[in-house]
């Protein structure tokens, strides 16, 4: 099975970016109220761990898979950091 692959814009040069964040940069989600639901309601996976909290960081690397529901999922290809982006 191929998987998606995205490239990520992190909020920071250590990798972190907040888990609504991610799924909105993914574009898995069109919304961060969409996301704070589909989090409070378990249905978000990222590196085969639920999330639960939709302001908790995440660090993002290069081949971390992001699953929503049962038949969403995208593989980080890459991350940039806000600051090298001009």
């Amino acid at each position: 099975m191929s998987v998606p692959k995205q490239e990520v814009l992190v909020g920071s040069a250590n990798g972190k970016v907040q888990a609504c964040n991610l799924l909105v940069q993914c574009g898995v989600i069109k919304s961060m109220a969409e996301g704070r639901r589909l989090i409070a309601l378990g249905g978000v996976n990222i590196d085969g761990e639920t999330v639960t909290d939709s302001t908790v960081d995440v660090i993002v690397k290069a081949g971390t898979i992001v699953k929503v529901g049962k038949h969403l999922t995208v593989q980080i290809a890459g991350t940039k950091a806000q600051e090298d982006v001009s």
